[in-house]
């Protein structure tokens, strides 16, 4: 290690414990991979912008594999934390609580770019590399859907003659296809107009 790295792992190790350390690195993992796709991304890279040293990054996490790996296991856990928050039973009716969750799933994907690169550039690196994490992460929103629309049965709000898991898939089919357009839209601005119709068509439907 130079004298220059190491004054700089000494300095990130004094100023901030190890767990913002790690934080560190895996936020400014998470917009360099965003940015710059895998192949492109170098842990030198992510070291410069997270204000530590290449060995402390390696120290810390081993490879670029098992670091991208992280970064994309806390991006499902905070999406899936969104969504969560959003479905809160408080709401007074299902129509509420479903609206919250696409509307904070949309949100969420128009906020983290990375996400764009999981869905689209990378998408076969993802699939290798974090195949496992991205099964768990992409069942999570059917599951929670099919709990929010059974208990809208319940509560008589929703419709019966349909069952909750087969409802919950096609709801996912057309927020995931909703997130992918948000990410492509260009402009806060229009991201929501779009999100807002997708929510109104799939609440209430064309046909009056």
């Amino acid at each position: 290690m130079t004298a220059a790295a190491a004054a700089t792992t000494a300095a990130a190790t004094t100023t901030t414990g190890p767990a913002d350390t790690r934080q560190a690195i895996l936020d400014a993992a998470e917009a360099e991979f965003g940015r710059r796709g895998f192949r492109s991304t170098t842990i030198g890279g992510v070291a410069a912008a997270a204000g530590v040293s290449r060995p402390l990054v390696y120290r810390y996490f081993g490879d670029k594999e098992t670091l991208y790996r992280l970064v994309v296991e806390r991006l499902l856990a905070s999406w899936h934390d969104a969504l969560v928050d959003a479905a809160t039973p408080a709401a007074p009716t299902t129509a509420h609580r479903l609206r919250a969750v696409m509307a904070a799933c949309l949100e969420w994907a128009g906020r983290h770019s990375m996400l764009r690169g999981l869905l689209l550039r990378d998408s076969d690196l993802t699939r290798r590399v974090a195949g496992t994490t991205l099964d768990e992460g992409r069942d999570r929103l059917p599951a929670l859907l099919e709990r929010v629309l059974a208990e809208g049965v319940d509560r008589g709000d929703v419709r019966a003659d349909l069952p909750p898991a087969e409802m919950a898939a096609v709801l996912t089919d057309v927020i995931v296809a909703g997130a992918v357009q948000t990410m492509a839209a260009e402009g806060a601005g229009r991201a929501t107009t779009r999100t807002e119709a997708m929510v109104e068509v799939v609440l209430h439907g064309v046909v009056l």
